[in-house]
């Protein structure tokens, strides 16, 4: 048996918890309305998408990911709207 990054689910745990899954929860308390995510492709001209993400990725900003694409020297910038505009 060969794992490729899947999960496997045993049987005799996944019925008790299709059971208690079939009843609605309500809600505890106030929802706070969760930022959108978005993703944004920076295309560079005159910098290393390799080096440019490990710089930015050291300013930490919160719930952001920096990726580096190098087969178009792009940042692929994923995470709340108002942390990556």
């Amino acid at each position: 048996m060969r794992l490729t990054g899947l999960a496997v689910i045993l049987t005799a745990l996944a019925m008790p918890l299709a059971a208690v899954a079939q009843q609605p929860t309500p809600p505890v308390g106030l929802c706070e309305p969760v930022d959108a995510m978005i993703i944004e492709v920076i295309p560079l001209t005159y910098a290393y998408a390799g080096e440019l993400a490990y710089t930015l990725s050291l300013v930490g900003l919160p719930r952001v990911r920096i990726v580096p694409y190098y087969r178009t020297n792009s940042l692929i910038i994923t995470g709340p709207r108002t942390s990556v505009e």
